[in-house]
């Protein structure tokens, strides 16, 4: 005879398992960006969030943002003052540090400013982190390893080879973590990404930064363009992140009590050429044409083709490229 169950028991326990992740004030700083927003969007479902920007946000997004209970703030991530006494008024738990001068173009720019926001910022969290007990969360990059040899993938145990003004800005952070985990036993850690992609971005024009897969899906989609005649990017490959698995793994990481590492990767182990990935939106869209001219860029100027990021600490993505490309495509024609 079969046991009869228990709806509503089996309700209140599921109830109370989704309980024990409540009561975190997470701050989120970057919440203009595309991590940074994804991220508070998630963690809001079951946490009291605090999203900073830098310089404007759009009424929009900030809309959007505030229907989710989400507070967003301007707070001056240079002032350790301020940023100490947000804290301690807010009781914050946990800050996932996503602002970031995010791209070789824009750090050629204005240096002093990437040296800030990638460098000196990280360091007034860590200091605060001597008087304050809170999980601290660097939001880092793939592309702090460049010239690493004939490696097939790329651990977390494999030191670091910038070669580039921002991976080397990026890095510098990185460093500050380490230092700071090593001599003050600061709860603090990195998680790098590799080349992240899906809703909200929407590129109706090429966006480096973004990477190839937006904005094609977008001409596809919204333009209905079917032939791509590209004088570059035969020799381009990455290893492509959906957003949702970003947001999930991260909210696996920020649930620990402890960062037991210094740093995580993320990334699917798999590295796509530009060909690869033309392949698998002609699944979908069958009538798509491309042709590829020799080189990496635009995409890939200032870097070396790297191998893909691979985790020794069970960090998996889960939503495989025809998966992502599923996904990210239907919310497009839904959006775009």
């Amino acid at each position: 005879m079969k046991r009869k169950v228990n709806k509503v028991k089996y309700l209140e326990v599921i109830i109370d398992l989704f309980l024990l992740f409540i009561n975190m004030n997470i701050l989120i700083t970057g919440i203009t960006g595309h991590i940074g927003c994804a991220l508070a969007k998630t963690l809001s479902l079951s946490n009291k969030v605090y999203g900073t920007y830098n310089k404007k946000i759009s009424s929009t997004l900030k809309k959007e943002l505030s229907k989710k209970n989400i507070t967003i703030i301007s707070l001056n991530l240079l002032n350790q003052k301020k940023i100490e006494k947000f804290i301690r008024i807010k009781k914050i738990n946990c800050c996932i540090h996503a602002a970031a001068v995010s791209h070789e173009i824009y750090v050629k720019e204005n240096m002093q400013n990437t040296l800030d926001i990638n460098c000196n910022t990280v360091f007034n969290f860590l200091e605060i982190q001597k008087s304050i007990k809170f999980k601290f969360m660097l939001i880092s990059t793939g592309s702090v390893f460049q010239d690493i040899g004939k490696l097939k993938k790329i651990p977390e145990s494999i030191t670091p080879s910038p070669i580039s003004l921002y991976a080397g800005s990026k890095r510098l952070g990185e460093i500050l973590v380490d230092s700071y985990r090593k001599y003050f036993n600061s709860n603090s850690c990195i998680v790098r990404l590799s080349w992240v992609y899906g809703p909200p971005i929407i590129t109706n024009e090429l966006n480096i930064q973004r990477g190839p897969i937006p904005n094609i899906l977008y001409q596809i989609i919204k333009n209905k363009k079917i032939l791509f005649i590209l004088n570059s990017g035969k020799n381009f490959k990455a290893s492509f992140t959906y957003i949702d698995d970003v947001t999930n793994s991260i909210y696996k990481l920020i649930s620990m009590k402890k960062f037991n590492k210094s740093s995580y990767h993320l990334g699917s182990g798999k590295n796509n050429t530009l060909a690869e990935l033309f392949n698998e939106i002609k699944k979908k869209f069958p009538k798509v044409r491309f042709k590829l001219g020799s080189g990496a860029k635009p995409w890939s100027n200032d870097s070396i083709m790297r191998p893909p990021l691979a985790s020794e600490y069970n960090l998996k993505t889960k939503i495989n490229l025809k998966e992502g490309l599923e996904k990210y495509s239907n919310w497009l024609k839904e959006n775009a």
